[in-house]
């Protein structure tokens, strides 16, 4: 977060909530007509987090003292035009974009998931929005981990 920001939520009085927060996904959180779910039992650590910390914020709302735990259905997008990284797959939550698969997965990740879906079906799998806390001056930022099985496979219960 840039230093306007800050300014303009401390000047705001952000709310800062005493605990931590913790959001489940219902069961059936996979079953969206139109995509593609991703089977849990696994973890992938998202990178670049740091650029997005509005993202989270925007998804969570309060911050709380000692962080959150908050699952979020995640959508895999493939970038073609990445000229650092012509295997980049990004993440994003709500429609925002939160991150990317590290480049040493991305493009084993890429590959598994047109495999597993040919019909080029928008993928989303579960993720948790990890820390946040407050403690006094310090703040946490958020980080972001994907629940995806290892081999990727499509979620059918």
């Amino acid at each position: 977060m840039g230093f306007f920001s800050s300014l303009l939520k401390a000047l705001g009085r952000e709310r800062i909530n005493d605990g931590f927060d913790r959001h489940r996904l219902p069961k059936n959180w996979w079953k969206i007509d139109g995509f593609f779910p991703l089977a849990t039992g696994g973890q992938i650590e998202i990178v670049g987090e740091s650029h997005f910390q509005e993202t989270f914020e925007t998804v969570i709302g309060d911050r709380w003292r000692g962080g959150v735990y908050w699952h979020v259905v995640a959508q895999l997008f493939l970038i073609d035009d990445n000229a650092a990284d012509p295997n980049a797959v990004g993440i994003m939550i709500e429609g925002m974009p939160a991150g990317y698969i590290p480049r040493d997965q991305a493009q084993e990740i890429r590959t598994a998931v047109l495999q597993a879906n040919p019909e080029r079906l928008p993928v989303i799998c579960k993720g948790e929005i990890i820390g946040g806390f407050v403690r006094g001056s310090k703040r946490g930022a958020y980080g972001l981990v994907l629940d995806v099985s290892q081999p990727l496979r499509r979620k059918t219960r």
